[in-house]
């Protein structure tokens, strides 16, 4: 057995304060105590939780702290930024004890933006922009007014209580802005669903001041309207965690320094491995992806970044030669796929540069050729 994967969903509101707590060993005693003796045996490397994260743009990073029956294990905290969630979909890797240990529980803190829009000092909101046509279908006189209206459901959350001068503004398809007859406003209402789900309807009149003319016009069927809101800053998430996958200890781990890795090679001939390793290679190590799988056509991206000046020593004229890309899986455990490789240049200006080899390059893990001792083990 390579790993062990639970299903073990959930749905939590994390919010600026809050911490997300995973009682593992209460969990595992329960449902699966030998799991549990391995784990804290030190046989076993990590753990993954495969999440959803909504709102994930109110956050900057996560602090995943590990505690066992005393205190807290300080050596295996970790801080995982957005960027770094993100480019592993959304699969948050913790790192266990590889030694004996008492390990207990999680705990998850999400740390919050603090600037722009999430800065204390917004009493605006967060701008909001939709588009419309005009549809006499949802139509509604106001009998205290007489006002004609169109019920218009919105996507976001409406913030009355913004500072804005206007909450509301609205444009035409030339993109100017249409003003409201004197004792002509918007309205809204709301509805409060299950679990506290809230939809508004924002009531868009249906006479305005034409830009042009300066005089009252009537909205008419088909007219195109955008507009312009203002929702509240939510500054929390939502996090879904659907399944959790623990990662055992490979065969002779100890003497593998990695699951699977890419090496950027020079070498007209990549079979001689002299060549591979001289006179450089540039070994990166290739994360397991345990949620994300080829049998269902479905591929992970993951990103490996390359700092090529750290190689220096070996440019000639500026340049570093690199003949070969090379994929390594180290162990026969695992299975490896590649479905694209793309090479992109990082920079702080547009580089207009980009190059991909896209088709099925490996299928599953292959090796062509076994060399064995006279005396394997």
């Amino acid at each position: 057995e390579g790993a062990v994967a639970r299903a073990s969903q959930l749905v939590a509101y994390l919010e600026p304060g809050s911490t997300l707590s995973y009682d593992l060993a209460g969990e595992l005693l329960l449902n699966d105590p030998q799991l549990l003796t391995y784990i804290q045996a030190g046989e076993y490397l990590s753990l993954h939780m495969n999440t959803l994260i909504d709102n994930i743009g109110a956050l900057e990073k996560i602090i995943v702290r590990l505690y066992n029956s005393s205190d807290e294990i300080t050596a295996l905290t970790q801080t995982i930024s957005i960027d770094e969630i993100i480019a592993t979909n959304f699969d948050i890797e913790i790192t266990l004890p590889d030694y004996a240990n008492d390990l207990q529980r999680i705990e998850i803190e999400p740390v919050f933006r603090t600037d722009a829009e999430y800065s204390s000092d917004n009493t605006i909101g967060i701008s909001r922009v939709e588009t419309l046509l005009w549809n006499e279908t949802f139509l509604f006189m106001d009998n205290n007014t007489g006002n004609i209206f169109l019920n218009h459901t919105l996507y976001y959350d409406f913030f009355n209580e913004s500072t804005s001068p206007e909450l509301v503004y609205m444009f035409n398809e030339d993109l100017k802005y249409l003003a409201l007859p004197e004792d002509v406003e918007f309205n809204w209402s709301f509805t409060v669903y299950l679990f506290n789900a809230t939809t508004y309807n924002l009531f868009i009149p249906n006479t305005y001041i034409d830009p042009n003319t300066k005089e009252n016009s009537t909205f008419t069927s088909g007219d195109f309207i955008m507009i312009r809101y203002f929702s509240p800053v939510d500054k929390g998430i939502t996090a879904n965690i659907r399944d959790i996958y623990f990662q055992k200890k490979p065969f002779n781990y100890d003497s593998l320094q990695s699951i699977a890795e890419t090496l950027l090679i020079n070498s007209d001939d990549p079979t001689d491995y002299n060549q591979i390793t001289q006179p450089y290679n540039i070994n990166l190590s290739i994360p397991i992806t345990p949620f994300i799988e080829s049998y269902s056509d479905m591929y992970s991206q993951i990103v490996i970044d390359i700092n090529l000046s750290t190689y220096e020593q070996y440019a000639i004229d500026g340049y570093i030669d690199i003949s070969h890309i090379l994929f390594s899986v180290n162990s026969p455990a695992y299975i490896f796929t590649v479905d694209e490789v793309a090479i992109i240049e990082k920079a702080t200006y547009p580089s207009g540069y980009g190059q991909g080899f896209y088709n099925r390059i490996w299928q599953y893990t292959e090796q062509e050729q076994f060399i064995a001792s006279p005396d394997p083990i």
